[in-house]
């Protein structure tokens, strides 16, 4: 079927027409693509200062000048609900007492299960907001993934405390104690983590003491220019060695990798602090032992208390 666009003066069964369309669909492509980074760095941004992004609903708060502002009377549900849950209470039973007791759902009407369910797993209750729960994996086909937080489905708001990029495997811990996270990911305090890296080619001892060293890291674009802390680096294996670092940079072994002509083919992080991976496999969760919180918590506690135990750069 012929197509005419008048005022660009392009019939579609022409060569001609047809190259214009592809260069004006090529146009409107990498438009849409440029809007969507531009639209996604000010949200970013106005996360970094604190500020909300849009004017989501939520029981126990309202909206005032943009800004969340406690709704007392709701803000007392949600506290019970809480409350309740921390007693091993069913989220029917949980909705059956609020009902009995008088109080309403967010539109007036009556608590189910499913109310009671969403406010335990909502992380604004705790003090925070957390971006991309869902994120959309291309802007042009708006193809929507759930991210880690969504996938574990937990029934109260956790999130992780040191992040994985998405080309690598291993150990994350998850929680919703915002102490415990600043404490552990802080770089000041030079917490261990460690990991295991296969590469492309034959690991040499060179390799070894340059990776062991601190490696010069150089990239224009997201205006870095560093040498990495010095560390602990064991070849176990032909082309695999572990790494054991005490900061956190955007894909710091990777990009140490590549500083020295390597490129990692695996990434698996088998240890945070105390906590080992183990023969946990993916996509699997466990709950921290007692004795894995307990020392957790007391190395968190040691770095903060020292206060001059920095690490020297």
């Amino acid at each position: 079927i012929e197509v005419r666009f008048e005022k660009e003066n392009i019939n579609s069964l022409t060569g001609d027409g047809e190259l214009m369309l592809s260069i004006l669909a090529s146009f409107a492509q990498e438009e849409t693509i440029s809007i969507s980074n531009n639209v996604k760095w000010g949200i970013r941004k106005k996360f970094e200062k604190g500020i909300p992004n849009g004017g989501f609903i939520i029981y126990g708060y309202r909206w005032k000048n943009k800004k969340l502002e406690v709704v007392p009377e709701e803000a007392e549900v949600v506290r019970y609900i809480y409350d309740n849950y921390l007693q091993n209470k069913a989220y029917q039973k949980v909705a059956e007492e609020l009902n009995q007791l008088g109080y309403k759902a967010y539109k007036g009407g009556k608590f189910g299960a499913s109310s009671v369910h969403e406010i335990l797993c909502n992380i604004t209750y705790t003090g925070n907001l957390l971006l991309q729960k869902y994120y959309i994996v291309d802007p042009l086909v708006k193809k929507e993934k759930k991210n880690i937080i969504r996938y574990l489905n937990y029934p109260v708001r956790v999130t992780y405390a040191g992040r994985l990029d998405k080309d690598s495997e291993g150990l994350l811990i998850m929680t919703n104690d915002g102490d415990l996270i600043n404490g552990m990911m802080r770089a000041r305090y030079g917490h261990e983590k460690e990991y295991k890296v296969t590469v492309n080619q034959p690991i040499t001892d060179e390799f070894v003491y340059k990776m062991a060293s601190g490696v010069r890291i150089i990239d224009r674009e997201k205006k870095m220019d560093v040498i990495t802390r010095p560390c602990k680096v064991e070849k176990i294996g032909k082309y695999t060695f572990t790494i054991i670092l005490t900061q956190g940079l955007n894909r710091q072994i990777r990009r140490m990798c590549d500083a020295l002509g390597y490129k990692v083919t695996r990434l698996v992080r088998v240890r945070i602090m105390n906590v080992k991976l183990g023969g946990l496999k993916t996509g699997a969760v466990r709950k921290l032992t007692e004795q894995e919180l307990k020392e957790l918590y007391e190395q968190v506690k040691e770095s903060q208390d020292a206060g001059t135990g920095r690490i020297i750069e």
